[in-house]
């Protein structure tokens, strides 16, 4: 019973540093996306969309392969849904 005890405090512990691990590692991830010009595609995709479509908070993006995800950041901060995917 005292070594599931150990064990589990341990394991928790092994947990909570790679969670805070990865954590800082997006945070980082995020300020250089922040930094990182929006590319003509992704500007040209946000006109047409503003031009032709009536309701743009409607609109949900997937953005695949989004790397530092600064287009996506650029999408959802002009109000768009967007989910950001990179493995």
């Amino acid at each position: 019973m005292i070594s599931k005890i150990i064990h589990k405090k341990l394991t928790k512990k092994k947990t909570n540093n790679i969670q805070k691990k990865w954590e800082r590692k997006w945070e980082e991830t995020f300020k250089k996306a922040e930094e990182l010009p929006t590319n003509n595609f992704a500007k040209k995709c946000y006109k047409y969309i503003k031009n032709n479509l009536k309701n743009k908070n409607t609109i949900k993006f997937l953005n695949l392969g989004s790397g530092h995800a600064s287009d996506s950041l650029y999408f959802a901060k002009k109000g768009l849904q967007i989910t950001a995917l990179d493995i």
